[in-house]
């Protein structure tokens, strides 16, 4: 078992499983994180894209060649009888928080970003709105997704690409829903909202981790 910890607010489901080797590395590509108070006030909970997780700390070759490592050997393991599990967990960030979309510009580019909504509570910047895994929630479904104990379905957008839980052992079907972003966003804002996320992971990612594989940098393409 593996696991990628990526905060979001606004698309994410509380944890998923990612069943395809060209995702996973793309999720790895992206570094899709949140800023923290020790990098500044300003940049706190607004999304990031720090590829691989650790832009700048890289030694030896470019992010491209590591993650084009990382991407032959998820395939290698997926072709044996014992494949590694992979999941991506949202701990620190929501579902189903508030937002608003702004009118911007990636480089030259004129786009609009969904910019989640904050307020300022005992001195602190918190997402307004939604909910979010606790750690003894996600400490039951790492447990349970190692026991087989949790069942999956396909993800609306992405497929058999990426799964998600539709029933872990011990987790109320009411909490459960209330990780799904879907209870709270149609299926048409959704699709906005991921294709809007998909265009600045590729911004980022000309600029970060260039030459990388084209099956990975289009892998969320839908």
């Amino acid at each position: 078992m593996a696991v990628f910890i990526s905060p979001g607010y606004i698309s994410d489901y509380a944890w998923v499983k990612l069943n395809d080797p060209a995702l996973a590395a793309k999720v790895l590509a992206d570094g899709r994180t949140i800023g923290h108070p020790a990098q500044g006030r300003e940049g706190v909970g607004g999304e990031k894209y720090e590829s691989r997780y650790c832009l700048p700390f890289t030694m030896g070759v470019g992010n491209a060649a590591h993650i084009h490592r990382f991407y032959t050997f998820m395939k290698e393991r997926a072709e044996t009888d014992n494949p590694i599990e992979l999941y991506l967990i949202n701990t620190t960030g929501r579902v189903g928080a508030r937002y608003v979309w702004v009118d911007t510009h990636l480089g030259d580019e004129p786009i609009w970003l969904a910019k989640t909504l904050f307020e300022e509570v005992d001195g602190k910047k918190k997402p307004v709105g939604g909910t979010g895994p606790t750690i003894e929630e996600t400490q039951l479904f790492l447990i349970q997704a190692a026991r087989g104990a949790v069942d999956y379905e396909p993800h609306p957008l992405w497929g058999d690409k990426m799964l998600v839980p539709a029933r872990v052992g011990g987790l109320p079907q009411e909490r459960l829903q209330e990780l799904n972003p879907f209870t709270y966003r149609t299926a048409e804002e959704m699709e906005a909202l991921l294709r809007q996320q998909i265009a600045q992971s590729k911004y980022y990612l000309k600029a970060q981790c260039a030459r990388l594989n084209k099956r990975v940098l289009n892998a969320m393409d839908f």
